[in-house]
């Protein structure tokens, strides 16, 4: 059975040619590109560009020819094992279940094969999953351009803290010398002292036999003022010593904090790469087209179709860096975003402004002032307005907070 039904399946100049394009596209790699300009079937010169060998190959596979059999022999030998698993399906209905479950874990290449040529493909099976992968291209433009500036922003970041590190490290060493001369000059001095206090015992024991020596009872008070003097300039070695030491000491809590705001970015960039996933997740589910919502009926799970569609969602607090985020969830889900920082930045007179032209409030209770959090309270309680207490600052917490709010 298995033999007959594999014989049936169409071949690629079989397809209708509006879907050529999108084939060799998603089946096939750049790299792929590459290896079959080395094929000498194909008559493609390794010094074309990548976009010039997508089109011959487009236009090369809408007819039956030598050179679309080699191709569909290709396509197929790589995605052997996706080719099986549809060949199992017995209905339209199923092929796009299983297509749904392929292109929410990202597995498109090997499956939008194995449909297109699967015998069971109408024309219903391939508009929906040439539109997801339509669609699908849009949102990675979208997502490239984000993550791109994201990164670079932390990159720059990131070189700006390891270059005080840098900085407080050079700085830590030089004390470090310097103490160490220091403490070579105070030993230096402390062996002198102990030099001079064996000359004065000495003197000190011939001062009664040279009291009437007038030469060195002038040289014993000489060498009395060397030995204030040294002591004086050994206190003085001594508290630049000390003052040293805190200057150590301080620069070493400098550097200190730095690295643990450095791991503190680090563990934020990962949060934030978390957040990201959550939300090209969310993207992923969703409906492709708010304009499909016009034709939206109850039981729709369109972001449209629920108690936030038009409404005013005001976000008050958070992270300025993750407002875009914030934004992208709510109007996700059909409402319109608005945001005050709570006083940080944004004035708060123009706070209770907001509350009253918002349908739901929602805040992070992990980051908004006291002063901002009592405010929107009261103006919620007074108005009997929506307003929702988040455990966290994070994306996640507000995807599940609308999510309850929708159901």
């Amino acid at each position: 059975m298995e033999a007959t039904t594999r014989s049936i399946r169409k071949k690629i100049w079989q397809i209708p040619s509006g879907y050529h394009c999108s084939i060799i596209g998603i089946c096939l790699s750049r790299g792929d590109l590459r290896q079959l300009s080395r094929k000498n079937s194909f008559e493609i010169r390794s010094s074309m560009s990548d976009y010039v060998m997508h089109n011959m190959l487009s236009s090369l596979v809408k007819i039956k020819s030598q050179q679309s059999r080699v191709l569909h022999k290709i396509l197929d030998r790589k995605y052997r094992v996706s080719i099986k698993k549809y060949l199992g399906l017995n209905s339209p209905e199923n092929l796009l279940e299983q297509w749904e479950h392929d292109f929410q874990t990202g597995e498109v290449s090997g499956p939008y094969w194995a449909v297109m040529t699967h015998p069971l493909t109408n024309s219903a099976v391939i508009n929906r999953i040439y539109g997801d992968c339509h669609m699908q291209s849009f949102d990675c433009f979208s997502r490239q351009k984000a993550e791109n500036r994201l990164v670079e922003n932390y990159r720059k970041a990131n070189k700006r803290l390891q270059d005080q590190v840098e900085s407080g490290k050079s700085a830590n060493f030089v004390l470090r010398e310097q103490q160490q001369i220091n403490s070579k000059q105070v030993e230096e001095i402390s062996a002198e002292l102990k030099d001079i206090k064996q000359l004065n015992k000495g003197l000190m024991h011939r001062i009664p036999e040279l009291q009437k020596t007038e030469e060195l009872r002038e040289q014993l008070d000489k060498a009395q003022q060397h030995i204030a003097a040294l002591k004086c300039e050994a206190e003085q070695v001594l508290t630049q010593k000390l003052q040293l030491e805190h200057t150590i000491s301080s620069l070493g809590n400098i550097v200190q904090r730095q690295e643990m705001k450095i791991e503190s970015d680090a563990l934020l960039i990962a949060q934030q790469a978390d957040e990201i996933a959550i939300l090209e997740d969310m993207a992923a589910s969703t409906c492709l087209e708010e304009s499909v919502c016009n034709n939206c009926v109850d039981g729709c799970s369109c972001p449209l179709n629920h108690q936030l569609s038009g409404k005013r969602v005001l976000y008050v607090g958070g992270h300025h860096k993750m407002v875009a985020h914030y934004k992208q969830v709510v109007e996700h889900h059909g409402a319109e975003f608005l945001y005050h920082d709570g006083g940080r930045e944004s004035s708060k007179h123009i706070l209770p402004k907001l509350l009253s032209g918002a349908d739901a409030v929602f805040c992070p209770v992990d980051c908004i002032s006291h002063d901002a959090c009592k405010c929107v309270k009261k103006i919620c309680k007074r108005e009997s307005k929506p307003f929702v207490m988040m455990r966290s600052s994070g994306v996640s917490s507000l995807v599940k907070s609308l999510n309850e709010m929708r159901q």
